[in-house]
């Protein structure tokens, strides 16, 4: 009992003290830049437009893409969701990603953004893999969701 408290007491007043930082605590990152460059097959010309939050502060930052290719840097202090929104008529369409330190790569066409490939930096290769993974999931969830509309 007294090594717990030993070792307990100076991590306590650490941590009380402010000296200490938990992870995803947005004062303790330094900024670092991450670059977002997508490619979109069947589009010569358009919009889209990326949302994310930096340090409680929503933020949003276009992406001009000509002959097919556009990209954007910017800032983030620690690794956030974001969401790349595409332009179009008839409404939006959108895909999510990660923003983190790195080049991020985004592949799609024009039909959909939600079948884009979205990889380049670990966070975003981790959730492609998800995506995959979960895909046969979805399929099922999607097939139950028509029976229950139709019945």
């Amino acid at each position: 009992m007294r090594v717990y408290f030993i070792f307990l007491v100076p991590a306590l007043l650490a941590m009380l003290s402010g000296s200490c930082k938990f992870p995803g605590d947005s004062s303790a990152a330094q900024d670092t830049t991450f670059t977002l460059s997508v490619s979109v097959k069947g589009i010569d010309s358009g919009l889209f437009i990326l949302y994310y939050t930096h340090k409680g502060t929503r933020k949003s930052d276009s992406v001009l893409i000509k002959k097919g290719i556009g990209s954007t840097k910017g800032t983030i202090s620690i690794p956030v969701r974001a969401f790349l929104q595409r332009i179009v008529p008839q409404g939006y369409d959108m895909v999510s990603l990660y923003l983190e330190q790195g080049n991020i790569e985004g592949k799609g066409v024009l039909d959909s953004m939600a079948v884009a490939k979205i990889g380049g930096t670990p966070s975003n290769d981790l959730n492609m893999l998800l995506q995959q993974r979960l895909k046969p999931v979805r399929v099922a969830e999607a097939q139950l969701n028509k029976e229950i509309q139709d019945a």
